[in-house]
């Protein structure tokens, strides 16, 4: 299996364009931006459902728990998404109920009939087809990289605070790794210095390329 790679904030921006084409741009637009907020494998993002990611209130979570069942483990993995991902989200929900998908039940990333979860083959495309379209050569882009994007972004987040013995013991219990060695197996690209995603927070950041790429999402519309 080939290794994929973490986006830096340029190539984020690049991706996130070319997701926001066409028909579903909104979903493809909305699993990436969450993937990155939560970094959940990329099964545990295609079995969400409406009751997942909507309190009682109708509004949608600020912390995103994944039970047991639903992801690899056994343990419930609660993480906290800011208002980025919040937005798109909402947005990708509200339109789901233009064509009726508004059940607790309903797939939050469906296929067009709505009546089961995006493969996770189809998903692997559609990013796939977007890291082509956006020039991302040199690199390895598929869903995964949406997961190690989300590390390298909390990485940079917590090495101005911690030792980095303390920081992969972090990454291991945010990532859901059992083991140590692996987390340390699965981010060599930590280990490679400074990249441009260190310069600001990924909450803020997030909601000004979501803000951007949504341009493309309503050109698409009108």
């Amino acid at each position: 299996m080939a290794v994929t790679d973490p986006l830096e904030r340029h190539q984020q921006l690049a991706l996130m364009r070319e997701l926001a084409q066409g028909e579903n741009g909104l979903r493809n637009l909305c699993m990436w931006t969450l993937g990155v907020a939560a970094g959940y494998r990329v099964q545990e993002m295609l079995n969400l459902q409406r009751k997942d990611v909507l309190g009682a209130d109708g509004e949608v979570v600020r912390k995103l728990s994944i039970k047991p069942g639903k992801r690899k483990g056994n343990n419930l993995r609660t993480e906290g998404i800011g208002e980025g991902a919040r937005e798109i989200l909402r947005d990708h929900l509200l339109n789901m109920e233009k064509w009726g998908r508004r059940g607790r039940n309903d797939w939050v990333f469906s296929t067009k009939t709505g009546k089961r979860p995006l493969h996770r083959c189809s998903a692997w495309a559609v990013v796939k087809r977007a890291s082509v379209l956006a020039g991302l050569t040199g690199i390895n882009v598929a869903c995964h990289s949406w997961r190690k994007t989300y590390l390298l972004e909390l990485y940079n987040e917590l090495k101005e605070k911690y030792p980095d013995h303390q920081i992969y013991v972090i990454l291991r219990d945010k990532i859901g790794h059992m083991d140590i060695n692996t987390t340390l197996k699965y981010t060599p690209f930590l280990r490679e210095g400074d990249t441009d995603n260190a310069k600001r927070n990924i909450d803020g950041w997030l909601t000004e390329a979501v803000n951007e790429a949504k341009r493309v999402v309503n050109s698409f519309r009108k």
